[in-house]
């Protein structure tokens, strides 16, 4: 009885991966509407989506070589085709060095228009 009370554990517990969690359920049916439109608006936004870091040159009293600190870093978005990016002012700064790094991982130097 033992060994047949073992062998029945063992099938259930061969059997439910097959039948039973083998799919992750479509989260997407239960969205409501704005939900959904949520998701939409994002999947198309996000791209312009951009990470801006911000350095400046500092001196300090024992030595007369400037070093570059990190002043700090935000988001932004790509606002035109010709590269102009929209940021809080927070993170642009006093800033000598400005990078935006795209979604990609690509990195370009910038500066501040406005």
């Amino acid at each position: 009885m033992n060994s047949l009370h073992s062998l029945l554990i063992s099938l259930v517990i061969a059997v439910i991966p097959v039948f039973g969690i083998s799919q992750s359920p479509d989260y997407n049916q239960f969205a409501t509407n704005d939900e959904q439109n949520n998701i939409e608006v994002f999947k198309k936004a996000s791209p312009s989506v951009v990470h801006i870091t911000n350095s400046r040159l500092v001196r300090t009293f024992y030595s007369l070589n400037p070093q570059e600190v990190p002043q700090g870093s935000g988001t932004g978005f790509i606002w035109s085709a010709e590269g102009f990016i929209v940021t809080n002012y927070h993170v642009v700064q006093q800033a000598n060095r400005v990078t935006v790094t795209m979604q990609n991982g690509t990195s370009y130097h910038a500066r501040a228009v406005g």
